[in-house]
């Protein structure tokens, strides 16, 4: 089946790329936006036990709509660094919306506590802050705070024991970034 779903993305994008004229991307880029929105208000809904009778809880880590919070954690890592470059590259207030929806898909990934997307999240950064053509100096500034906050905050991580936070997501984020967790014998054989 993975074989026949990747086959369906390649033949996707192909007939997209053929087929769509240059105002029909308009509606494929807000759609994929607006459904960013949505699974990330699924994932704060149940995390945060609204529509308990609805949505399943989950008190960390929601899956949203996608089964996984890797997999939300992923694909928010996607709308959130598309809204950053449609934000740049706007004015007036459709920018400041953008960089809004941005920052609200950020916490969507911060929800997730997957270190694949935070570390996504912090390549894109620094990859988009570092080789954007737009205000060069602002943004390589920004790109070396994001490169040593994140430095940072993988010594304070992995220098100082585990805290005991009055917030459980707090507590496990703390454990899932530390470098003994991540190289744990049992994660990486399975």
């Amino acid at each position: 089946w993975g074989l026949f779903n990747y086959f369906a993305l390649v033949l996707f994008a192909l007939l997209a790329f053929l087929f769509l004229r240059k105002e029909d991307w308009k509606w494929v880029w807000g759609s994929a936006l607006g459904a960013g929105t949505y699974i990330t208000l699924v994932a704060l809904a149940q995390q945060q036990g609204l529509l308990a009778g609805i949505l399943v809880e989950y008190a960390a880590r929601p899956p949203g709509t996608l089964g996984s919070p890797i997999f939300l954690g992923i694909y928010l890592l996607l709308v959130c660094l598309l809204a950053l470059s449609f934000a740049v590259s706007k004015h007036g207030k459709l920018r400041i919306a953008l960089f809004g929806l941005a920052l609200f898909f950020s916490v969507g990934i911060l929800m997730t506590l997957s270190r694949a997307a935070f570390a996504g999240l912090g390549a894109g950064l620094l990859f988009f802050l570092a080789f954007s053509p737009k205000r060069p100096r602002l943004f390589k500034t920004a790109a070396l705070l994001v490169l040593l906050f994140g430095v940072g905050l993988f010594t304070l991580v992995n220098v100082f024991p585990a805290h005991q936070f009055a917030n459980e997501n707090l507590n496990l984020l703390w454990q899932r970034l530390q470098i003994k967790s991540v190289l744990d014998p049992s994660r990486i054989l399975g």
